[in-house]
């Protein structure tokens, strides 16, 4: 029976140029299946294809292949979370806080509640949730990233909410007292994993389209290495 290949699983003919490992080279085969997490180990005295060897430990194809999982796993992730998510109402509770409105009680009183009128309105307020980077910010941005067009939603707000809000300031205190929905996303979510791999996936993509050096490559290890493991990165 012919030799294969351990990487490819494929015949090692003596057309193909070939390499014996040494303990380094069988190492670093194997460090890099790790991060790509595959299934792939050799050992001292194994031969491959030179070839593939290449391919396997190149940094920028092991940057890519981590790229890769990532989005796979958030996209999985997303969609588990919208089954499991109750569904948030735009046109009776307020976009930030989530307290539910009476629309026609407040009409009368002439309270602080104003509709979305611009489709603007959608990444301006995208581009303050990452301004903020807190729990606060991380639940608003979840909560509009899959409706653009807030207007045709019929999305409200309280005005004071708004403006705490965007002044990065905390969500007003007559509205800090959780809503039976949000309590009930809470037991529903658990971990939040999607805003974990969510955060890694944005720092790889990030350094995958503006670094194409070592230290790219490091940062990107190290941050997959920190989702491995601990599930969030620190940088």
């Amino acid at each position: 029976m012919m030799a294969e290949c351990k990487i490819c699983q494929q015949p090692l003919l003596e057309t193909e140029k070939t390499q014996k490992l040494g303990e380094r080279g069988a190492k670093n085969i194997n460090e890099k299946s790790e991060l790509r997490r595959s299934s792939v180990r050799v050992e001292k005295g194994d031969v491959v294809h030179v070839k593939c060897q290449q391919n396997w430990i190149n940094k920028e194809r092991v940057a890519a292949a981590i790229k890769n999982l990532v989005t796979d796993e958030l996209t999985a992730d997303s969609t588990r979370l919208r089954s499991s998510t109750p569904t948030f109402d735009f046109k009776s509770q307020c976009l930030y806080c989530g307290h539910a409105i009476n629309v026609e009680r407040s009409k009368r009183k002439s309270q602080d509640v104003f509709p979305v009128r611009t489709l603007s309105f959608h990444s301006a307020l995208i581009a303050v949730c990452n301004k903020r980077e807190d729990k606060w910010g991380n639940e608003v941005k979840q909560r509009i990233v899959p409706t653009p067009d807030l207007p045709a939603a019929d999305a409200i707000y309280h005005k004071v909410c708004d403006t705490n809000f965007r002044t990065l300031r905390p969500m007003p205190q007559q509205y800090t007292s959780g809503t039976e929905q949000t309590k009930k996303k809470a037991r529903l979510s658990g971990r939040p994993a999607d805003e974990i791999k969510a955060a890694c996936f944005l720092k790889v993509a990030e350094y995958f389209e503006q670094n194409d050096d070592f230290f790219f490559f490091n940062i990107i290890i190290y941050s997959w290495y920190s989702y491995l493991q601990v599930g969030y990165i620190h940088l």
